[in-house]
């Protein structure tokens, strides 16, 4: 019964020691690199936007949120849609084209939240807000 716990305990705490993942964030909360880790040696991915393919200055405002977010993104005619995504993964809100007056949520429960903006071209470009 000894021998067992042991065993099951050495392959946990081995299995969260090489089972490591940590993610490198810009200023906006946007996740741009991911480091995988694997005993003492970690190895850093390329970044998930490059350079190309980077949207620009896309921001929500104000953050937190109460009622409804303001979005500012460089070309607001190239909006496709607007996703509002909760922590579970389920879109709870979805908006075609930009939404020049605003997003309302003050009827979504308190948490992060990620809006997804799709635009025209096919990019996407995600922001992480917190609704109070």
């Amino acid at each position: 019964m000894k021998r067992s716990i042991f065993l099951l305990s050495f392959l946990l705490l081995t299995g969260v020691a090489f089972g490591q993942v940590k993610f490198s964030y810009d200023n906006a909360g946007n996740r741009i690199k991911r480091f995988t880790g694997s005993g003492a040696r970690i190895a850093a991915d390329e970044p998930f936007l490059s350079a190309e393919e980077s949207i620009g200055d896309i921001a929500i405002y104000p953050n937190p949120v109460k009622d409804r977010f303001q979005l500012q993104v460089p070309d607001a005619g190239g909006v496709k849609r607007v996703s509002v995504i909760n922590s579970s993964g389920v879109a709870a809100k979805e908006i075609p084209g930009y939404p020049s007056d605003g997003v309302e949520v003050s009827r979504l429960p308190a948490g992060v939240y990620i809006t997804i903006i799709e635009f025209q071209s096919g990019q996407t470009s995600t922001v992480r807000f917190i609704k109070e």
